[in-house]
């Protein structure tokens, strides 16, 4: 069995047109391959706020 542990920041906006996002956050999603499918082992989120800022590694994304 493999493990897969994707980390990634996201940012959410009302339309596509807004110029900045009204909410940014962690989003850290746990996968399990048995060979044949994957499967969710664990979600897990959280919104930044100005005690907990988004780390400098995750805001390289060319992406974002």
């Amino acid at each position: 069995m493999r493990s897969l542990s994707p980390d990634r920041w996201v940012v959410a906006r009302r339309s596509a047109g807004d110029a900045s996002p009204y909410l940014r956050g962690i989003n850290s999603i746990q996968l399990l391959k048995d060979g044949e499918r994957y499967w969710i082992v664990n979600v897990f989120w959280d919104n930044e706020t100005p005690e907990t800022q988004i780390p400098e590694k995750y805001l390289t994304s060319p992406t974002h």
